[in-house]
C-alpha cells in the first residue's frame, strides 16, 4: 500500500504560517513562520520547524478528516478580493503532488466537516510545540522601565537555538546591508486601560545595522548566522535618535525577519517573522 501524507496550512498574525504535515507512519512536521497566538496556540515567541510522531490511528483519523475536509473546501469556489487569507489541506502519495487540495477563504462561515478538522488539528500542533527541530526563540526588555523625555530607548535582544539541530537564520547585524531584519513597534497604552490605543504617539522605528550592536555570542560577517542546539546570541538595540513621546506608559515590540533558503548548503534554515514583546516602559516629562 503506498504511503500517503495529508497537508493544513492556514495564514497567522498576518505576516506567516502554520503547516502542519503528517505521513502515514504518523512522521509529523509543523513549520511556524509568525506568531501563534493567532490561532490559540501558546506564543513561544519562536519560528522554525517541530517534529514528532503521533499514533497511526490518530494520522488515520485526520486523513478521514482532511479528505471529508478538502470536500466541503471545493463547493466554495466564488471569486476572491486579493489579499485573502486561505485554508488550506491537502491528500496526496509520498513522493508526489497532493492529489487533492481543498482551499477556502478564512472569512467565510466554515462548514462542519472543516470546524472538526481545525478542533482536531490544534492539540497536534499544541503537543509537536514541545519538539522543536530547529527553531529561533527571541528573547528581549527595556533596559530601563522608566525613559525621561528626550532620552533614547535602549533594548536587550537575546536569539536562542531551542532544537536539537543547528539553526540558521539572516544575520541582524550583516555587515553588506545598511538596513537591519529588526524593527521596532512603540504603541502607547491607554489610561487605565490594558488594551493598545491608536495614538499619534505609536511610532514604528525601523532600524539599521548600526542601531544594532552585538553584546555575546557568535559573530558573523555574512548574511547568516547559525547557532547550535542551546547557544545564544545578545544584541544591543539603541535607536540613537530622538522619537517625541509624550508621558505615558508605553509597550514596545520587535518584529525579525527571516529570510533564509533551506537548501543543502544551509540545511536548518528558517524564514518567517518573530513577534518578541519587550515588555513596557513610562516615558516621563522633564
Amino acid at each position: 500500500m503506498d504511503s500517503w501524507y495529508i497537508t493544513y496550512e492556514r495564514p497567522i498574525g498576518g505576516v506567516g504560517s502554520a503547516l502542519l504535515s503528517i505521513t502515514s507512519d504518523g512522521s509529523s512536521l509543523l513549520e511556524i513562520s509568525g506568531p501563534v497566538s493567532s490561532i490559540g496556540l501558546p506564543d513561544k515567541q519562536e519560528i522554525g520547524e517541530y517534529r514528532a510522531i503521533i499514533p497511526t490511528e490518530m494520522a488515520n483519523s485526520l486523513k478521514s478528516m482532511t479528505l471529508a475536509a478538502i470536500r466541503e473546501a471545493n463547493k466554495h469556489n466564488e471569486p476572491q478580493l486579493p489579499g485573502t487569507p486561505f485554508l488550506q489541506m491537502g491528500y496526496g502519495i509520498d513522493g508526489n503532488a497532493p492529489d487533492s487540495l481543498g482551499v477556502i477563504p478564512l472569512s467565510v462561515q466554515m462548514p462542519a466537516e472543516i470546524t472538526q478538522l481545525q478542533n482536531a488539528i490544534l492539540p497536534v500542533m499544541k503537543k509537536l510545540l514541545e519538539y522543536p527541530s530547529n527553531a529561533l526563540h527571541g528573547n528581549a526588555q527595556c533596559k530601563s522601565d522608566i525613559l525621561p523625555s528626550g532620552k533614547d530607548l535602549e533594548l536587550i535582544c537575546e536569539f536562542s537555538s531551542t532544537g536539537t539541530d543547528p539553526v540558521i537564520f539572516e544575520n541582524p547585524l550583516n555587515p553588506g546591508s545598511g538596513n537591519s531584519t529588526m524593527e521596532l513597534w512603540i504603541e502607547k497604552i491607554a489610561d487605565n486601560k490594558e488594551h493598545i490605543s491608536v495614538d499619534d504617539d505609536d511610532v514604528i522605528i525601523p532600524l539599521t545595522v548600526q542601531q544594532i550592536s552585538l553584546l555575546s555570542g557568535l559573530k558573523s560577517d555574512s548574511s547568516a548566522c547559525e547557532l547550535k542546539p542551546g547557544q545564544k546570541i545578545k544584541f544591543l538595540i539603541r535607536p540613537r535618535r530622538t522619537v517625541y513621546m509624550s508621558s505615558g506608559q508605553y509597550s514596545v515590540v520587535i518584529r525579525y525577519k527571516s529570510n533564509v533558503e533551506d537548501n543543502l548548503s544551509e540545511a536548518g534554515g528558517i524564514s518567517g517573522t518573530l513577534r518578541i514583546s519587550a515588555g513596557k516602559f513610562t516615558v516621563k516629562q522633564k
